[in-house]
């Protein structure tokens, strides 16, 4: 196999990132319950931030219920079940090349489960037992 510089830079970078996940997850095993708590709800308020900042969906759910993303916490929000995600899926997604359309066409064409979805994105979807079909990325 031949490797380019750019690919050499591209796995040394992403060891490197790698390494740096590992030393914070290897200093979270020395939280305290109270500071693992702590870390898990600054992380739910990024990925709030993130969402209402990428996602129409969270954007209005944010401005209609007036939730403060500095304070909030997961009870601020509704409840996303199946039936709300299938409903609103492309408010919900935070990548735009993501549509509802765009994930039902590849399913429906690909006999491959490990095949990605946009040469990135695995996608899982529940039979519709229920009587609701559901994707998940």
């Amino acid at each position: 196999m031949i490797f380019s510089f750019d690919s050499i830079n591209s796995i040394n970078m992403l060891l490197f990132h790698l390494a740096g996940k590992a030393l914070k997850a290897k200093r979270r095993l020395k939280l305290t319950k109270p500071q693992i708590k702590e870390f898990q709800i600054a992380e739910f308020r990024k990925l709030a931030k993130f969402a209402a900042e990428n996602s129409s969906y969270y954007k209005k759910i944010v401005t209609e219920k007036n939730i403060n993303l500095e304070i909030c916490v997961p009870e601020d929000f509704p409840i996303l079940d199946k039936t709300i995600l299938m409903e609103n899926w492309d408010d919900i997604v935070t990548d735009k090349n993501v549509t509802k359309a765009k994930v039902t066409d590849f399913l429906n064409k690909s006999k491959d489960p490990g095949e990605l979805f946009l040469n990135k994105y695995y996608i899982m979807h529940t039979s519709g037992s229920s009587g609701h079909l559901g994707y998940y990325i």
